[in-house]
């Protein structure tokens, strides 16, 4: 890498010091967890199309993880000073934040559901705007460096891909998103009129109508989703989520209780159940649900000799008179 290819030395440096700041602040840096990755910027679709966009920025500077961030920065490494001497350092620099916003979009609208990190939009970005712009220069000058690095870089493009379509864990919506903005832009500064703010403003305000046109995940959706797929912790982290932004939804804490149920929390479960019947007062199937979880709970306390507490519970059930089988059931366990 030559002195005057800065840009593609900073990009590169920032992603190392990103990735070591979160490792400090906690980020395991080999195998990040999703809420990791999460706090420190990460692209999810219940949160970045819920008004967190400058998600869609900060994601392209994580990394989940050395090895992805060592991957990354080697393929920036190679293509950044190529792509930085061709298209000149301004250029370089829109088409590779333009094609990493890009390939964060596509990944939302593929995969909204999926925690998305690292600067492989941006890279693919890179490649594309060079294959396009190398198979547009014909001339002699450019013929040389032509055969040379084309074939290269269809190579990398289909190999990537190709993996990326058959391991988990791979975005390749990413991949395929930034590949087709950087190879449009590129196009586009050199078949169009060639002013590159016109281009750039044209290509900002596609990704922004790209953006309003997301569908939107809620994270009440989310959370019933995980909870069909039998991941109750993934739920339950994503239904807390979702009653501290928005407290006054009863069909999430109904949710959220519903969880916590099937995992034994009964306290937990009764404290939501609760707050189900604070907002939807006139909603009968709350105190099934209460009666149900306050029997369950009892049951357990009975079992574990907590006769006192198991009581209690009981006679909660029988307050409640909200189901004539849970009201049996509690009056037989409080028989001596």
């Amino acid at each position: 890498m030559k002195r005057d290819d800065w840009a593609s030395l900073v990009l590169i440096t920032l992603n190392i010091l990103v990735f070591a700041v979160a490792a400090a602040g906690g980020v395991s840096p080999f195998d990040p967890s999703s809420e990791q990755l999460l706090r420190w910027g990460a692209d999810f679709g219940p949160l970045t199309t819920s008004g967190q966009w400058w998600r869609v920025g900060t994601s392209m500077f994580l990394h989940g993880g050395i090895i992805h961030l060592l991957l990354n920065m080697w393929c920036l490494w190679n293509l950044g000073p190529i792509a930085e001497r061709w298209f000149g350092r301004t250029p370089f620099l829109i088409l590779y934040f333009l094609s990493g916003i890009g390939g964060s979009l596509a990944s939302l609208y593929m995969h909204p559901a999926t925690v998305s990190v690292g600067a492989s939009g941006a890279i693919f970005g890179l490649a594309g705007g060079l294959i396009a712009l190398l198979g547009l220069r014909r001339d002699s000058a450019a013929a040389a460096p032509v055969k040379r690095f084309l074939p290269s870089l269809f190579t990398f493009v289909a190999y990537n891909l190709f993996y990326g379509s058959v391991t988990p864990g791979i975005d390749n919506a990413a991949h395929v998103g930034g590949l087709i903005v950087g190879a449009g832009f590129s196009l586009a500064l050199f078949v169009g009129p060639g002013r590159l703010a016109l281009t750039t403003a044209v290509f900002a305000a596609a990704l922004l109508v790209g953006a309003a046109t997301l569908p939107r995940t809620t994270l009440l959706d989310l959370g019933r989703l995980y909870a069909e797929l039998g991941q109750p912790d993934q739920a339950l982290r994503t239904l807390q989520r979702a009653t501290a932004a928005h407290p006054d939804d009863a069909d999430a804490w109904r949710l959220l209780g519903t969880v916590q149920l099937s995992q034994r929390r009964w306290t937990e479960a009764i404290a939501a159940f609760d707050r189900v019947a604070l907002l939807a007062p006139a909603d009968s199937t709350v105190r099934y649900d209460l009666a149900y979880t306050y029997l369950a709970r009892g049951q357990s306390r009975a079992e574990t000799g907590d006769r006192a507490g198991a009581e209690q519970d009981f006679a909660h059930v029988v307050d409640l008179k909200a189901d004539t089988a849970l009201t049996a059931a509690a009056r037989r366990a409080l028989r001596p």
